[in-house]
């Protein structure tokens, strides 16, 4: 399929068509493109070509992605705790206070060349 981003050049590529409610636009075609995504300016950026094309930012539901089936002898286990497999919200740290000490004896194993 080509698409027409607004950036003087064809932008061709082999989508998956999906029933879903917001477009995707996936980070290998940006990647492959050359293409950065500017939130802050809300603006779309052609690294080859060094132009640029207005966008918006939008919510959008929160999508789940799985990369196992709920249908495994474990799947059960894993929908009462899905904690087990969220990411972490970016400056979330741990609330844990565990320190692990691993006690060693003699020189390393390797080291820098000095």
């Amino acid at each position: 399929m080509k698409i027409n981003l607004g950036l003087r050049r064809a932008f061709i590529w082999t989508f998956i068509i999906a029933d879903v409610n917001t477009a995707i636009i996936g980070a290998d075609f940006l990647a492959h493109y050359d293409l950065l995504v500017d939130l802050k300016r809300k603006r779309l950026l052609d690294q080859v070509t060094s132009l640029e094309t207005p966008g918006s930012v939008q919510e959008a539901e929160h999508c789940n992605i799985r990369s196992f089936s709920l249908e495994v002898p474990y799947g059960d286990l894993l929908a009462e705790f899905p904690t087990l497999t969220a990411t972490m919200p970016p400056g979330k740290g741990s609330s844990t206070t565990t320190v692990l000490h691993i006690i060693t004896t003699g020189q390393p194993v390797s080291s820098r060349p000095r």
